[in-house]
């Protein structure tokens, strides 16, 4: 009976150790779950375990729970359910969770491994979109200084976020100025980084590779004709090339000069055999531009316009326009502008 308090002690010893574990052993990224035996649950961090009581720390403050309150806690892994991408030509993944978002870096985990902690510079970042989770206060994952676009229920800004209190976040914008929206309103944020110059390559070259328009309108005959004479094409110019540099090898003559030196010289003149594949490879060649040249008339004509009364209907193509401006704007020639520089883009080109 004497060792019962003893073993009180370590049993007590083994209980604050386990809350210490528990609170300090994960990352301060993550939130965790403060469960009271009146039914609350808190979210925010324990800071401090003893005999008595658990500091816990909530938005900035600290409270005080004794134990005869405490249910217990929970180690949690929580963040917004996020998309994801930080490669340039990349597709984003929407199997993350995002645990903290600052000016400089982001804490992100996957979904299917959450002990896996990745810190990624916000500079790599290509793409990124956080969601809404019901369940979680949006304004613990924000630090000020965060720039992109926040949709709330009741508005959507362009800016940067200045601070957060008391779940409010005050968001900087140029275009409409200061904005207080409360995190319970929060839908997403959006950091796009992507290159349009990337994204339009990707997406305008495949209109160039004979053939490909066709399949998108199920036309395989002429699909597979195109595809097939541009990769005969190739071919054969290739063949020709090598057969020219061969025939031009096999002709060569050498020049002995004064100071005893020998130039070796490739003979093109009256060379019958360089001739030949030469202009086989020029018949090639026009042979597969005809074919690229058909490719963008393809990729690029759109269809006829509507036929008017006394009028036929006539093509209608997509065509880039880029004009240089001063300090007039040339569509708008009563509107004056700020600066020098290039408006561009693309017009629809018919005849009427």
């Amino acid at each position: 009976m004497r060792r019962v308090p003893h073993l009180r002690r370590i049993h007590n010893l083994l209980t604050i150790f386990g809350w210490v574990v528990l609170c300090f052993g994960i990352p301060s990224v993550f939130a965790d779950r403060l469960r009271l035996k009146s039914g609350e649950i808190l979210q925010g961090k324990a800071v401090t375990v003893t005999s008595t009581y658990v500091e816990w720390q909530d938005l900035g403050k600290r409270y005080k729970f004794p134990h005869s309150e405490v249910l217990g806690i929970d180690i949690g892994y929580d963040g917004l359910p996020s998309c994801f991408d930080q490669s340039t030509f990349g597709q984003e993944d929407c199997a993350y969770l995002v645990h903290k978002l600052s000016r400089n870096s982001i804490q992100i985990t996957k979904q299917n491994s959450p002990l896996k902690l990745e810190t990624v510079p916000t500079k790599r970042i290509k793409y990124l979109q956080m969601n809404s989770d019901d369940s979680l206060d949006a304004s613990r994952y924000f630090d000020p200084g965060v720039s992109g676009i926040w949709k709330f229920k009741t508005k959507e800004i362009r800016g940067t976020l200045k601070k957060i209190e008391n779940s409010i976040f005050s968001i900087e914008s140029k275009d409409s100025g200061n904005a207080e929206l409360p995190a319970s309103e929060f839908l997403s944020y959006t950091l796009d980084n992507r290159s349009k110059l990337a994204e339009n390559l990707v997406t305008e070259t495949p209109k160039v590779i004979p053939g490909y328009n066709p399949i998108l309108e199920k036309n395989y005959k002429k699909a597979g004709f195109l595809f097939a004479g541009a990769l005969f094409s190739a071919a054969g110019m290739l063949y020709e090339y090598n057969q020219a540099v061969a025939a031009i090898n096999s002709n060569t003559q050498y020049v002995p000069l004064s100071d005893g030196r020998i130039v070796i010289v490739a003979n093109t003149f009256g060379n019958n055999q360089y001739e030949f594949h030469r202009e086989r490879f020029y018949g090639y060649t026009a042979v597969l531009s005809l074919i690229l040249g058909y490719t963008l008339y393809d990729s690029f004509y759109i269809g006829n316009s509507e036929p008017q009364k006394n009028h036929s209907a006539n093509p209608v193509y997509l065509k880039p326009i880029i004009h240089g401006i001063g300090n007039t704007n040339p569509y708008f020639p009563d509107r004056s502008l700020d600066r020098n520089g290039f408006i561009y883009g693309f017009s629809f080109d018919s005849k009427f």
